[in-house]
């Protein structure tokens, strides 16, 4: 059947099928961020850079490329059990990496699947197909900026990501009241993007922050050590509590704990005894709070979960997940903001997302609207914990003028 395809799908080329439009082409030194993404040596390559065309098809491209009817077939082949190359959408970018002394040699084609997967056809001496994953570095990031409508429009107007809007929210969620911001209030962030192939691809942490209301001022600095992820003021003090606020880094609610919603799969109402977050697939679930595991396995309508016992009042449970986190299995203890697993669609559902259910004293409540001040933890820098943490940080914050792009660190 995949003979039958190559040629028919080298048929349609001679034919005249539409060839890709491409985008850019060149040489690219080896230490390329581009090259380091897809861990391939760009460098020694003339690189192209094209999207699947309407109508094209893996023979269509690699035909026009000059790679032999056999070859091909041989790529087919070796494809089986790694990708269906039926499958191949018009519009996905794919780049042809050939020899520098000869055009004419393909060496490699990559395809994109989305974002971050991608297809590798290696075709030198012997042809092997595998896939990857872009290999991500993060961006430090300075911005400035002046509310003049709302903090979502103050920081995407900069096109920047809109999941910053609640990740500044949350950093500073138990001094200042977003929902009743004003024009003229202030802020200052030092943040890290995640960066694939020289494209912003995902939000990392916030690493400082300054927010002005008037004439109070309210500093936060990123303090990240074992598990242990809060943030402190500027004189090194911080407040936690036992549970973080959320599962998920830079997620959304994307559907509420109610006692009646209509599902979306089964077609009719019931409760809903937990809260959605919604988040790309992959994104890492957080254990809300210390705790062992009591159950890490799969089940029909729950798909992949984790559930916890963190103490003789509460319990929480994680639904979902594309997969397991390493290591994770009944009995094991886990460490507050320690990865448990990945967000997916597993089970009964219809999007990426992580559904988290909290119980307390053995009855499923809606952890948004429980209050956990009886447990608060005050925090306090050491010295020399403020010296590297938070001096460097505040310095850079309080001279910070206007957005300014920064260093960027593998």
């Amino acid at each position: 059947m995949y003979s039958a395809l190559v040629l028919l799908c080298v048929g349609t080329l001679l034919a005249g099928a539409p060839n890709e439009v491409p985008d850019r082409t060149g040489i690219f030194n080896e230490n390329d961020h581009l090259g380091a993404a897809y861990d391939l040596p760009f460098g020694n390559y003339r690189v192209h850079r094209h999207k699947v065309a309407p109508q094209s098809s893996l023979a269509v491209i690699l035909v026009e490329r000059g790679v032999h009817p056999d070859r091909i077939q041989d790529t087919v082949r070796a494809s089986r059990g790694v990708f269906d190359v039926r499958r191949i959408q018009a519009g996905r970018p794919i780049l042809a990496l050939h020899d520098i002394e000869r055009e004419d040699a393909l060496r490699y084609l990559v395809y994109e699947e989305n974002k971050q997967d991608f297809v590798v056809f290696d075709l030198n001496e012997s042809v092997k197909v595998y896939r990857g994953r872009k290999l991500k570095r993060l961006r430090e990031r300075e911005v400035f900026g002046v509310i003049e409508t709302s903090l979502y429009h103050a920081l995407t107007g900069q096109g920047l990501p809109k999941q910053l809007t609640n990740a500044l929210a949350d950093v500073f969620h138990k001094r200042i009241d977003f929902r009743k911001l004003q024009p003229g209030d202030r802020f200052r962030l030092i943040f890290e993007e995640e960066i694939a192939a020289g494209k912003a691809v995902g939000l990392g942490r916030i690493k400082a922050a300054w927010f002005a209301r008037g004439e109070t001022e309210h500093y936060a600095f990123l303090y990240d050590k074992e598990h242990e992820t809060l943030y402190l003021d500027e004189s090194g003090k911080g407040v936690r509590t036992d549970f973080l606020r959320a599962p998920i880094k830079g997620g959304r609610v994307s559907s509420h704990y109610a006692g009646r919603r209509f599902h979306p799969v089964q077609k009719r109402y019931k409760a809903h005894l937990g809260t959605d977050y919604a988040a790309p697939e992959g994104t890492p679930i957080l254990a809300m709070a210390d705790g062992e595991v009591t159950e890490a396995r799969r089940a029909r309508y729950n798909g992949r979960y984790v559930k916890l016992k963190h103490d003789a009042v509460y319990e929480t449970q994680y639904l979902h997940m594309s997969r397991i986190a390493e290591g994770i299995e009944s009995g094991v203890k886990v460490k507050r903001g320690q990865v448990i697993g990945y967000v997916g669609r597993t089970g009964l559902a219809t999007g990426e997302h992580v559904c988290l259910r909290f119980w307390k004293n053995g009855r499923q409540v809606d952890y948004r609207r429980q209050r956990f001040a009886d447990s608060r933890k005050t925090l306090q820098a050491t010295p020399a914990e403020k010296a590297v943490l938070i001096d460097p940080l505040k310095k850079r914050l309080d001279a910070m003028e206007q957005p300014v792009m920064i260093s960027a660190k593998r």
